[in-house]
């Protein structure tokens, strides 16, 4: 039997090829959707946390660390988080929209606590570092043709796989 001989199914009849579209599909309406509301999902156990936001078109890592040496409050139990709001970004004219393709960017999280000694005079205050941490902001501009160049990657290497399997079991029938 010859490799000409060998049919493959359609690629479009494979599981990958639909949950690729279905994951596609999904982040396209996250984008749309991300425009006027926010979607916050992770964990946090009090200080720490690791959420993922998505709003204003783009997709938020945030991970916040105590600094233990100066943080003092009693740690909070381990809670998933899960919450859906609306968002505007309100500019000086008002409400406006959020923009199609913000920046990338990456930035230091820095939390503090403010607070006047006892029996110091007024406008006496000290700033405490409770935590730090980093976020990173990846707009769906990127992450929609990312996810999609990995995806096509993952269906070639299937298609290959599969026409490897298929000419070995045909040599291994023999003429």
């Amino acid at each position: 039997m010859t490799s000409a001989a060998i049919r493959l199914k359609p690629i479009w009849r494979s599981v990958g090829f639909w949950i690729g579209l279905c994951v596609t599909a999904f982040l396209v309406w996250a984008w749309v959707d991300s425009r006027g509301h926010m979607t916050v999902f992770g964990g946090r156990e009090s200080p720490r946390s690791l959420l993922l936001n998505v709003y204003g078109s783009r997709v938020r890592l945030e991970i916040s660390v105590p600094d233990a040496s100066r943080y003092t409050s009693p740690a909070q139990p381990f809670e998933w988080v899960w919450e859906r709001t609306e968002h505007f970004f309100v500019g000086e004219h008002g409400v406006i929209e959020s923009p199609w393709f913000p920046a990338m960017k990456t930035d230091h999280l820095a939390r503090y606590d403010s607070s006047t000694p006892p029996g110091a005079p007024l406008g006496t205050h000290t700033q405490e570092l409770i935590f730090e941490g980093y976020e990173i902001h990846i707009p769906f501009v990127v992450v929609i043709p990312v996810w999609v160049a990995l995806w096509l990657i993952f269906l070639g290497l299937y298609r290959r796989w599969q026409r490897k399997r298929a000419t070995n079991s045909a040599a291994a029938e023999g003429p």
